[in-house]
């Protein structure tokens, strides 16, 4: 198909779009960074450049609470606006699986996913329940 959907790149990334899945599955406690990695199967430095992105664009909100002589915990929170715009591309994802089976059933075939969005894909399949 020659047209294209008009992709939400702070979004669609799919390291991006992991770290947001994990956190709209989170609730309003979000997680804390060890756990976020963890869960997005990432290493810390990777998931760090895509929240400076995440935060830069307001989906995602850090909080620190550490006190004096204490490591500080820093949990991510996906916002209102992280909310709605990852609801957004819910929608737009799902379109493009009724085009990709589309294409299927007329013979074609799609490239394989990467890595990334497979665990993208798994989160969002198995914790994303769109906006309250």
């Amino acid at each position: 198909m020659a047209d294209s959907l008009p992709w939400d790149l702070d979004v669609a990334e799919p390291h991006r779009l992991a770290i947001l899945v994990a956190l709209g599955g989170a609730g309003a406690e979000g997680l804390g960074f060890p756990d976020l990695c963890a869960r997005v199967r990432s290493s810390e430095g990777n998931v760090a450049c895509h929240l400076r992105r995440l935060t830069r664009t307001g989906l995602v909100a850090l909080r620190s609470n550490g006190a004096r002589g204490r490591a500080s915990r820093t949990t991510c929170e996906l916002t209102v606006e992280g909310r709605a715009r990852l609801a957004a591309a819910r929608a737009q994802f799902e379109s493009a699986a009724r085009r990709i089976s589309a294409a299927l059933a007329a013979g074609d075939r799609p490239i394989a996913p990467t890595p990334a969005a497979t665990v993208a894909s798994e989160l969002l399949d198995e914790r994303f329940s769109g906006p309250d």
